[in-house]
């Protein structure tokens, strides 16, 4: 799996990355006008578009791992093809087995589902615990003020450090006593508004605990039962004031007398709760149903307390945010609510396109938005696409404590893995297999999702034909590409020729001062030629330039050897009988000298 980083074979890129590809094969919607394919086909789609984004410039540079999700692992043979029934969605989904998965929550649309529906059941898990101990959960959403020129790092950092240090104070060490804060799980998202830029936001989950030892004291079974038959709230005096004599005052703490939440004093909430809980109800209502109100009451006062201190921690840091929309704090309605709330993240973004349902206003975009625009040549969204690529992957989600998971009695969270796996192939409902080498080869040409639209289409029946379609576009992709490789290894020759030619006096020049190695080799050529010249009726120039350049050298042994040619051509000691034999034999003067 090592060599699976860069993703293989070179592959159609966008004009977002600087390199043409021709346009992917589609599934041909005539022979089926209302045959649109499960998110399976989209997710393989988009998968393509987001591998070609994410491989380097350098081919042998190592890219994301998300550059070699859904091809064939090391050694394997084949890959299996599968039908499945969702019984969730009721759509008939293709898949893939005996391939590498990347497991990038972040980048990649075919790995991040699953990872979010992991980290949901995790917060599920959580919750439920929580629930069954006559707990709550507060869903609280922190966010800051950000605009177009602050960058995704920028936001992240600040958001993500306030919430951080506002849960590290002794103030919240009091408030995790007071109103009995079990613990925190805290969920990533972020998207992109045209507007506004980059808007990072955490979803928390606070989970606080049963009722605690003064609700008990304070709420307990009457002696003196109300009338069954009586219709309508129990009142505070009714419910309170006959066991207010037999409490013993050391059961109530001074800080629950004391104001909770916006200055309202406990006990006042003690009698909300009661007046809730009887609601319409015949009778008056039971502890049980008492303590749930209660315990709603302090994970809201706890939920609002950690979005103040929050704020507090964003101003002083130098951000803004509003005190009417920059938090939301609400009460999970069950532990369903607080999981899917908490590990919105990756779920939320449909890559099917229906994101706007999850974002709302039809200016923001998930990530899987801006690959799209990017992969379609957008340079604006490629440079966010990158800028995400960068600063998200490796952001911790939905984490429990190990503290939480021991007050909870759930199992730990094993130390996340982001490095991928080979998935092993599964054996029902196989309509087919494919050689992994073809696989592979159409998943670098973005031919998987095409293929598997075919299978969805024909079935089992259909897949021979699917494979000879899918076959017959590969072949027209390769030959695309092998006819503008030898157009650019064409167009490269005839620029470097016609350089060449232009340089040519440039280039000679080049090639001597590398020869030479020096850039002091022309005061010793000159050198060389004076001596040359001045010696020349007395030995003779021929022979005498080699003493010349034997004596230079060993003068100056850090100098390269002067070319006999270079120095005979300096000296212009040619006398008739070389001229003649040069001509005779076509060659210049310095050559022929250099041939001598």
């Amino acid at each position: 799996m090592a060599g699976l980083g860069s993703g293989g074979a070179t592959v159609p890129q966008s004009e977002a990355s600087g390199i043409e590809g021709p346009p992917l094969p589609i599934f041909p919607v005539s022979e089926a006008p209302s045959f649109k394919g499960s998110s399976s086909i989209s997710r393989y789609a988009l998968l393509s578009k987001i591998q070609r984004l994410c491989r380097p410039e350098d081919r042998e540079e190592r890219g994301p791992s998300v550059c070699g999700c859904g091809r064939p692992g090391e050694g394997a043979t084949h890959v299996n093809i599968h039908l499945r029934y969702g019984e969730q969605t009721g759509e008939i989904r293709s898949g893939v087995s005996g391939v590498y998965r990347c497991k990038s929550a972040w980048l990649c649309p075919t790995c991040a589902p699953a990872k979010a529906l992991e980290r949901a059941e995790k917060v599920q898990e959580a919750a439920e615990a929580t629930f069954r101990r006559g707990g709550m959960s507060a869903l609280v959403v922190l966010t800051a003020s950000h605009s177009k020129d602050q960058s995704l790092k920028h936001v992240k950092n600040l958001v993500h450090t306030a919430s951080s240090k506002a849960r590290k104070t002794r103030a919240w060490c009091k408030a995790v006593e007071k109103f009995a804060i079990l613990g925190v799980i805290c969920g990533q998202e972020v998207t992109l508004s045209l507007e506004n830029g980059w808007h990072y936001h955490q979803h928390l989950s606070v989970l606080v605990d049963e009722a605690t030892h003064e609700e008990k004291a304070l709420v307990t079974p009457s002696a003196s039962p109300l009338c069954p038959d009586r219709i309508g709230p129990v009142t505070f005096e009714e419910w309170f004031l006959p066991f207010l004599a037999a409490v013993p005052a050391a059961e109530v703490s001074s800080r629950f007398i004391g104001p909770v939440r916006y200055g309202t004093p406990y006990l006042r909430l003690i009698r909300r709760a009661i007046g809730k809980a009887s609601g319409d109800r015949i009778g008056p209502p039971t502890k049980e149903q008492v303590f749930t109100e209660l315990a709603r009451i302090r994970a809201q006062a706890a939920g609002d307390f950690l979005a103040d201190a929050y704020k507090e921690k964003i101003r002083a840091a130098g951000g803004k945010v509003s005190d009417r929309h920059g938090c939301k704090v609400r009460v999970a309605h069950d532990a369903e609510d607080a999981s899917s709330y908490t590990a919105k993240g990756s779920m939320a973004w449909e890559v099917s396109g229906g994101h706007k349902d999850e974002t709302k206003a039809e200016t923001s975009l998930t990530p899987w938005d801006i690959a799209r625009a990017a992969s379609d040549g957008d340079t604006f969204m490629f440079a966010r696409w990158k800028e995400y690529e960068t600063v998200m992957p490796g952001t911790v989600s939905c984490r429990r404590s190990k503290e939480l998971c021991k007050k909870l009695g759930i199992e730990p969270d094993a130390p996340e893995n982001d490095e991928g796996e080979q998935v092993f192939h599964e054996q029902d409902d196989i309509v087919g297999r494919v050689e992994a080498p073809v696989w592979s080869r159409w998943m670098s040409q973005g031919l998987a999702s095409t293929f598997l639209a075919r299978v969805e289409y024909g079935g089992e029946e259909g897949f021979d034909e699917a494979v000879t379609a899918t076959e017959a576009d590969s072949v027209k992709i390769e030959r695309w590409w092998q006819e503008r490789k030898a157009e650019r290894v064409r167009e490269e020759a005839e620029q470097k020729a016609l350089w060449q030619e232009k340089h040519a006096d440039k280039l000679e020049k080049a090639r001597r001062t590398e020869q030479s190695g020096s850039p002091d080799n022309d005061r010793l050529l000159r050198q060389a030629a004076n001596d040359v010249r001045k010696h020349r009726s007395t030995v003779g120039a021929r022979r005498y330039i080699v003493d010349v350049i034997d004596r230079v050298a060993r003068d100056n042994p850090a100098q390269g050897r002067l070319s006999a040619a270079d120095v005979f051509e300096t000296s212009g000691v040619a006398d008739e009988n070389d001229r003649i034999f040069a001509e005779l034999f076509g060659m210049s003067e310095a050559d022929w000298l250099a041939a001598a």
